[in-house]
């Protein structure tokens, strides 16, 4: 890993967000900074309020249509005349933490702080449909690639809401953490471990004792005292009163092959399937909460957590997880490219890394 450049911003890095043209980072003293991303010097910054700026997001990677977010505000900007808004629009009674956009139904979706999952017209500000699926902080919302009439949330009340958001009525499936592995499976892991003196990286579950099918896969760099005491820690049980399984981030491959959810006690749980959504992975490698997901492009999911580390994720069938040391709390990411990763931490900076070099 080499950190190819540093880019300065005015407070503290609260969000990214990234398209063919341009980088955004929002911060907290509520400016945006817009820059291109192989040339970050010229410089265009935003100024829609001084609340803190909670989410942003591109129309596209082509467009010059973009979304910022403050308070239960949503900022509609044509950045070919940046200095002021086009429109802003009162959308939630609470703090807006994820905007997702729907391009070909010029719709927004937006998740809040009281646990709502908005639809929003792209175009008039209109709110055309209200979820409560969730009993806590909604962090994040996303249209699954592909799968258009299939929006996904998650949230700090431990769950995953698949909805058919074009359905008549009230159409969705809710995935629950707390019940998504059996805690003996661990118990299971780590004897193995302990017994053979090597970590299994891969495991499926038995389908006689009911306790799934999904697979565990083990980062290659943990230590084997890292290993043995990750297992123990997850044989508790969701009922271990410290990192339960909330949901802090949500992340979907380009194709929609696959939905990711990093969790409050430092997993990577990975979904595939059509309109039933199956838990197939769990990675393991973090110690404290993922608050970051990037799929880069279907081979590969980076996440960054609280315990100052970033995996690298091969998604292939036998592939394995490679750890990255920061110095600080990864907050975002953003990028398209292994050889330029854009990571926003506790600081006011964004480091620009290769990760392909040693």
């Amino acid at each position: 890993m080499v950190v190819l450049t540093c880019l300065s911003g005015p407070d503290t890095v609260s969000c990214l967000s990234f398209s063919n043209k341009l980088l955004a980072r929002g911060f907290e003293n509520g400016s945006i900074h817009l820059s291109p991303p192989n040339n970050c010097t010229f410089l265009t910054v935003l100024s829609p309020s001084s609340e803190p700026c909670t989410a942003i997001a591109f129309a596209g990677d082509d467009s010059d249509v973009f979304y910022s977010s403050y308070g239960g505000n949503i900022v509609f900007w044509d950045l070919r005349n940046y200095e002021t808004p086009v429109n802003v629009w009162k959308v939630s009674v609470d703090e807006i933490n994820c905007i997702d956009v729907d391009i070909q139904d010029e719709c927004l979706a937006t998740a809040d702080d009281v646990g709502v999952v908005s639809l929003v017209s792209s175009l008039t500000g209109e709110v055309t449909r209200v979820f409560q699926d969730h009993d806590n902080i909604c962090s994040a919302v996303r249209f699954r690639p592909f799968w258009q009439d299939q929006l996904i949330s998650c949230g700090l009340d431990c769950r995953l809401v698949v909805r058919d958001w074009k359905a008549i009525g009230h159409r969705c499936r809710t995935l629950e953490m707390a019940d998504l592995v059996d805690p003996r499976r661990y118990v299971s892991l780590l004897d193995t471990y302990l017994n053979e003196g090597e970590a299994p990286c891969r495991r499926r579950g038995n389908r006689k004792t009911g306790w799934g099918t999904a697979s565990f896969l083990i980062a290659s760099s943990l230590t084997p005292e890292e290993v043995r005491q990750m297992m123990a820690t997850r044989a508790l049980g969701p009922g271990f009163p410290f990192n339960p399984p909330m949901i802090h981030s949500l992340g979907c491959d380009e194709s929609g092959d696959y939905v990711a959810v990093g969790l409050g006690n430092g997993t990577v749980e990975v979904f595939q399937g059509d309109r039933n959504l199956r838990h197939v992975k769990s990675l393991l490698g973090h110690r404290r909460s993922v608050a970051a997901l990037l799929p880069i492009g279907n081979s590969h999911l980076l996440s960054g957590g609280d315990d100052c580390c970033f995996f690298l994720w091969e998604m292939s069938c036998g592939g394995v997880g490679q750890r990255f040391v920061h110095s600080e709390k990864i907050g975002a990411l953003a990028g398209r490219e292994l050889s330029r990763i854009f990571v926003a931490d506790n600081t006011s900076d964004v480091k620009v890394m290769d990760l392909t070099c040693a």
